[in-house]
C-alpha cells in the first residue's frame, strides 16, 4: 500500500511541475523574452509535440486529457483518467469502471449483446463451472426425455487481475447471482441437447475484503475531493447471452458454447482434493467451494438430478 501511494504521490508532484514550467513558458512566449520567437504565437511552443507539429493540444492527447480554456488542462479529471486506464486491461473492464466512476447508479442491462455474450463465453472458468452443473442433467435423461431447467446458483469467474471479469468477480448474494433457464432433451438417438439462457448478475460496488478494491476506492475518492468530477454510483448489472449446444451420441462433432463439455466433466471427476496437497490455498478453497456449490444444487433442484430427496 506504501509503495501504491508513494507512486501516486509521485505522478502528482510530476504532474504540478510540469504545468509549473508550461505556465512559465507561456509567460515567456506572452511577453516576447528570453529570446523565444515562435512565429508570433507560444500556443506553438505549449502545444508542440516536440517535432515541430502544432497539433500538441492537451499534450498531444485529447482523447485522454481535458483542456477547457487552451491553456489549463483539469488536474484531478486527467489523473482520474490516467488511475482508471491503470486498472483496466480490456474493453469490457474500462466500460464496467466508467459506469461506476461517471454513472448514475442507474441499473445496466446487456441483454444478447453481441460483444458481452462473446465475451462471457469465453471466460474459461464460467465455461467449466456451467458444463459441470448442466451435464449431469442432460446424461440422467431417458431417450426423447426433456426437463424444464429454471435455477440460480452463486458464481465466482476469473482472469487477469485488471479485466472485465475480476471487476466482475462474484454474483452478489443480494442479486439475482447467475440464472440458467431452458430446455434439457435428449433424442431417441441419446443426442443431448441443452438449449439454455444464462444471466449474471451482479452489483457492481467496491468489495473492502480485497485490497485492490480498496485501493480504487480510496484514490478514486481522494480524486473526487480534489475537484475530479467523478459520481463513484453503486450499480446492478445484468448480462444475458442465449447458446445452444448439442453433444452428440455419436458420429458429429460437438457444437454449441459447452462443447467440450464430456472432457470437462472427465477432467473434473479425476480431481482428488486429498491428493492436491501441492496446489495453492486458494485454488484448493476455490476446489472446495464449488464441490459445495454442484452439492447444494443437487439438494435445491433434486428433480433436475433426479436425487431422492431426505
Amino acid at each position: 500500500m506504501k509503495r501504491f501511494w508513494a507512486t501516486v504521490i509521485d505522478f502528482i508532484i510530476c504532474y504540478i511541475l510540469s504545468k509549473i514550467l508550461i505556465g512559465w513558458i507561456w509567460k515567456i512566449g506572452e511577453c516576447g523574452t528570453g529570446g523565444i520567437s515562435y512565429r508570433g504565437s507560444p500556443l506553438r511552443i505549449l502545444y508542440s509535440t516536440g517535432k515541430g507539429e502544432t497539433y500538441g493540444y492537451c499534450w498531444g492527447n485529447p482523447l485522454h486529457f481535458i483542456d477547457l480554456d487552451g491553456r489549463e488542462t483539469n488536474l484531478a479529471d486527467n489523473i482520474t483518467d490516467w488511475f482508471i486506464n491503470v486498472c483496466i486491461s480490456d474493453e469490457q473492464a474500462k466500460e464496467l469502471v466508467d459506469i461506476y466512476v461517471y454513472g448514475d447508479g442507474e441499473d445496466v442491462v446487456y441483454e444478447n449483446d453481441p460483444s458481452w455474450s462473446e465475451y462471457m463465453m469465453e471466460n474459461e472458468t464460467l465455461t467449466d463451472k456451467t458444463a459441470l452443473i448442466l451435464a449431469p442433467i442432460g446424461e440422467r435423461l431417458d431417450v426423447n426425455e426433456s426437463i424444464d431447467i429454471d435455477m440460480t446458483t452463486f458464481m465466482v469467474i476469473d482472469g487477469d487481475p485488471h479485466s472485465g471479469y475480476m471487476h466482475l468477480f462474484g454474483t452478489n448474494d443480494e442479486s439475482e447471482m447467475y440464472k440458467i433457464q431452458g430446455t434439457v432433451s435428449k433424442d431417441s438417438n441419446g443426442t443431448i441437447t441443452y438449449d439454455m439462457t444464462y444471466t449474471f448478475n451482479d452489483v457492481m460496488d467496491p468489495n473492502f475484503n480485497y485490497l485492490m478494491d480498496k485501493l480504487k476506492y480510496n484514490g478514486l475518492k481522494l480524486l473526487k475531493t480534489l475537484g475530479a468530477n467523478i459520481t463513484m454510483k453503486d450499480y446492478n448489472i445484468k448480462i444475458t447471452w442465449t447458446d445452444t449446444t448439442i453433444i452428440y451420441a455419436a458420429g458429429s462433432t460437438n457444437c454449441g458454447w459447452l462443447k467440450d463439455m464430456l472432457s470437462i466433466v472427465d477432467l473434473f471427476s479425476s480431481i482428488d482434493l486429498q491428493a492436491g496437497a501441492w496446489w495453492d490455498e486458494d485454488t484448493m478453497n476455490a476446489m472446495q467451494e464449488f464441490f459445495n456449490t454442484l452439492q447444494n444444487l443437487q439438494n435445491t433442484y433434486p428433480d433436475y438430478y433426479n436425487c431422492p430427496t431426505e
